[in-house]
């Protein structure tokens, strides 16, 4: 979880070895992909840090041995239910024997070529879950970070653990990680992550000194940029309404 294993993208090994992209690559595939092809690695494992998907889709797999569920299940019936996030899922392939033209469930996500915006088609590599593939609202993300404040997900020990650097070594100039969390550098108890994949990108940042939470979720791949919401935690006061209303100049 701190992405210090050392291993490399799943995205560029099945690229060079999955055969078949109208197919879609599961987590066993990934990790069958991992064992008949052993890659390189960044690094010995716990001697370095690097960001890298590969560790939460294993991530996924581990859950489902160790649960005996299916990973979208155990989501939805440890995290989703619990909290009241009635618009959230895990997309998944599993009945799927072909890459299908559009993901036909949640908001579409939009990528620009040239002068028009076009939908984003599905990818052999949606199969994968764990590092991805996650729907949810602004309203939902809201449910979640509030059980985060309130410690009615996991216990306030376990929080703790997620916000302490976890390359203390490491990353002395730059914003440390925690348990799936950024922790910013000179920014007192503030967190971060943000993300894309295929036409959509996200934007979560928890300052818990002042209980400030700004979250953006947009499906077009291309957006303002992170500097706009850095103002806007930094300042005295969060605006209220959607973020659609505001200038981002």
């Amino acid at each position: 979880m701190t992405h210090r294993s050392g291993l490399p993208r799943y995205m560029s090994l099945a690229l060079d070895k999955w055969e078949n992209k109208k197919t879609p690559m599961n987590n066993d595939d990934m990790l069958d992909l991992f064992i008949k092809y052993p890659p390189d690695t960044y690094f010995r494992p716990d001697k370095g840090f690097h960001y890298c998907n590969t560790n939460y889709a294993l991530l996924a797999n581990i859950v489902e041995e160790v649960s005996g569920s299916h990973f979208e299940d155990f989501v939805s019936e440890r995290i989703f239910k619990p909290l009241g996030m009635n618009d959230s899922f895990v997309y998944n392939m599993r009945d799927d024997s072909a890459v299908g033209l559009y993901i036909n469930k949640g908001v579409p996500g939009f990528y620009r070529r040239r002068w028009r915006w076009r939908k984003m088609e599905n990818d052999y590599l949606n199969g994968v879950m764990g590092d991805k593939n996650i729907y949810t609202s602004v309203e939902d993300l809201y449910k979640y970070d509030k059980a985060l404040d309130n410690f009615t997900l996991v216990p306030k020990e376990v929080v703790s653990e997620a916000f302490k650097p976890g390359s203390p070594k490491y990353w002395k100039r730059r914003n440390n990680y925690g348990f799936g969390w950024r922790i910013k550098g000179g920014m007192d108890s503030t967190v971060y992550h943000f993300g894309w994949w295929k036409g959509f990108r996200s934007f979560y940042i928890r300052e818990m000194k002042h209980h400030k939470t700004l979250i953006v979720l947009t499906n077009k791949e291309k957006g303002p940029g992170s500097a706009n919401f850095w103002k806007i935690i930094k300042s005295d006061t969060l605006p209220l309404g959607p973020l659609s209303d505001l200038p981002l100049n």
